[in-house]
């Protein structure tokens, strides 16, 4: 993102983690501590934390930092506390034996000192919303990825929605409503029908998949899309349907 970032004159300071840290060092915590007490963020007219996963943790985390900024988490973790996570949490075992108490631990209190925080996640990836759920602050507004997966960051930008949407929520000129209009073009992603008929799939709702098949055959070029075209026919064949015809669905 830096390319996208200088080209709106955004000043930016990027914390990387070389392993599946989650930023648990003292080190960290000290640099925080080192810019919160030299007041170094009250030079910037807005401050805004961005990361996802466990990027998206440490956005929500250290954001206390500089009370009153903005926070964009997706996908993110609360923390990784086996006290709270050991009965759901069974991903990130590297870091399972850090230490998410003490200063910046539990991302979902340290975000209470933020004017408004934005966490996204895709309600059916069932670890990141229970992991939302835990985000309980009333400054925090919950955006419903559905179907885009983990890795929803990389769907938002195959899409065209990445760099708008964190646009509008960086300049506090987009409210939820308009998140989610840009979100709509989801609808036509190879990569997000992919996923949707995934989940169709092990609904088992062979109609609904079905007609799922013959609609996106019917908007897309049909040629390009035979994965679609071979689910159409064999639930066809197993309920007695119209087979896939390409001279009723070129669109």
């Amino acid at each position: 993102g830096v390319k996208f970032i200088n080209s709106q004159g955004w000043s930016a300071l990027g914390i990387a983690a070389h392993g599946w840290t989650w930023y648990r060092t003292r080190e960290v915590c000290d640099f925080f501590d080192e810019l919160r007490d030299s007041k170094f963020f009250d030079q910037f007219k807005r401050v805004v934390f961005y990361g996802t996963s466990m990027a998206g943790y440490a956005a929500a985390a250290f954001s206390s930092a500089a009370p009153g900024a903005t926070v964009i988490a997706l996908s993110p973790q609360a923390t990784l506390d086996r006290n709270i996570t050991g009965g759901w949490e069974t991903r990130f075992r590297a870091a399972w034996r850090r230490d998410f108490d003490g200063r910046y631990g539990y991302a979902p209190e340290e975000v209470a000192a933020a004017r408004k925080a934005w966490v996204f996640y895709d309600p059916h990836t069932g670890q990141d919303a229970i992991h939302a759920a835990l985000f309980r602050h009333p400054n925090t507004t919950h955006i419903r990825c559905r179907n885009f997966g983990h890795n929803l960051g990389s769907v938002m930008a195959m899409m065209g929605a990445l760099k708008p949407v964190v646009y509008g929520l960086v300049n506090d000129d987009l409210e939820e409503a308009g998140v989610y209009q840009l979100l709509r073009d989801r609808r036509t992603l190879p990569y997000y029908q992919k996923q949707l008929l995934k989940r169709l799939q092990e609904m088992k709702r062979p109609r609904l998949t079905y007609h799922y098949c013959h609609a996106v055959l019917k908007a897309s070029y049909p040629a390009r899309r035979p994965h679609f075209a071979n689910q159409m026919n064999q639930i066809a064949r197993q309920l007695g349907l119209p087979a896939y015809d390409p001279a009723t669905t070129s669109p």
